[in-house]
């Protein structure tokens, strides 16, 4: 941090303050989560939630596995025995399982995880969705690893960066260069920046979206497509897990492109400047995701009759009413989240200390720019992590 963050010292001294923070107590931010959801038993199914739950790292979490919390403890219940664990018992099936161990109230699920297969046989009235409620118990904790997440961040950052000026370099010699060459690039340079920092973490792969403007305005995967000045644009939107003797404590997700025009570059450096004076610094304590919204469109706002004379937005679009997508998210180790910063969104608020990210996307007449860096939660303005 001391090294990389080009943060002023006032925000160096509040980061450093929230890594200095006790850790949360996990299960007591659980506990009031289920009290305001009505719920008191709940079913960890997927690999985030169950290493959150249960310890078992991510990546080594058994097919089949399910983290049961009820009555103030902790159980893993698996269809097989699972190596290294004494068990409390056998039960015939899942559902006397449950029964026996949590009673028959009311059960929260992952509703966007747990399979139909094993959510039939608990009975469909008693199960509640809890999704969001797993998300947020992530996303309220994840200050606790914000040394991590700004690892992550600056790795990232170090990775893209790299990769896009490869590329760069290689359409000015005009030798041949590939969407996928980029891909290589960005994860060679996020086990370098590894090695370089000689950090006791581990950074692995997470996501990659990755295509030039011209082969399609939708969110991509790298493919062999040729790269060359026509491609109008190269938006590199990819992200990495930072792990800790394989149990994840943090991801990242930032956006970079390439732009081949002085008008797409226009564009791209206004957003970056909405994002850097206008978004970031409105992620403070307090906020609302709409509030967010509002403080990051708000330079753009003030730029719609330029934007309209570049031709870059509809001509009969209007961005105060027409532009409705999120420009960003907070984290929770992985997404997705629950907090976005969108219109309409107004029924949670940012915390000192939660990890975030400010994304733009403009996808428009040949041109997919994206520009995103990470941020975390101060008293009185976001702190960008990524720079």
């Amino acid at each position: 941090m001391n090294g990389e963050l080009k943060a002023s010292l006032k925000d160096k001294e509040t980061i450093k303050r929230y890594l200095y923070r006790p850790p949360f107590k996990a299960f007591a931010v659980l506990k009031d989560l289920l009290r305001q959801a009505g719920l008191k038993t709940l079913l960890a199914s997927s690999p985030i939630n169950l290493q959150e739950m249960t310890a078992v790292p991510f990546d080594r979490t058994e097919r089949g596995l399910l983290g049961l919390y009820a009555r103030g403890r902790v159980y893993r219940l698996s269809p097989r025995p699972l190596p290294g664990y004494r068990g409390r018992g056998v039960f015939p099936t899942l559902q006397e399982a449950i029964k026996k161990l949590a009673g028959s109230g009311p059960l929260g699920v992952e509703e966007k995880h747990l399979d139909i297969g094993r959510a039939l046989p608990l009975g469909l009235n008693r199960l509640k969705n809890a999704s969001n409620l797993f998300r947020a118990w992530r996303e309220v904790r994840s200050g606790q690893d914000l040394g991590a997440y700004i690892l992550g961040s600056l790795a990232t950052k170090y990775a893209m960066e790299g990769a896009l000026a490869m590329a760069s370099r290689k359409l000015m010699t005009k030798k041949p260069v590939y969407e996928k060459d980029v891909e290589r690039e960005f994860y060679r340079l996020s086990k370098e920046y590894e090695r370089k920092t000689d950090s006791p973490l581990q950074l692995s792969p997470y996501f990659m979206v990755l295509h030039a403007g011209t082969r399609t305005p939708y969110p991509s995967l790298p493919g062999f497509f040729r790269l060359s000045p026509l491609m109008n644009s190269l938006k590199l939107d990819a992200g990495i897990l930072v792990k800790d003797k394989n149990l994840v404590l943090a991801c990242s997700d930032l956006a970079r492109s390439i732009v081949a025009d002085k008008k797409g570059m226009d564009l791209y450096l206004l957003l970056e400047k909405a994002m850097l004076e206008g978004a970031i610094p409105g992620g403070k304590e307090g906020q609302t995701g709409e509030g967010v919204y509002w403080a990051g469109m708000d330079p753009l706002l003030k730029e719609e009759k330029t934007l309209r004379a570049w031709k870059l937005i509809p001509p009969a679009g209007l961005l105060k009413k027409h532009y409705n997508r999120d420009i960003g998210h907070t984290f929770g180790k992985q997404e997705s989240t629950t907090l976005f910063f969108k219109k309409g969104e107004k029924g949670q608020t940012l915390k000192e200390g939660m990890v975030s990210a400010i994304e733009y996307q403009w996808p428009y007449k040949g041109y997919a720019l994206g520009i995103e860096d990470m941020f975390v939660v101060g008293p009185q303005y976001g702190i960008n992590i990524t720079r």
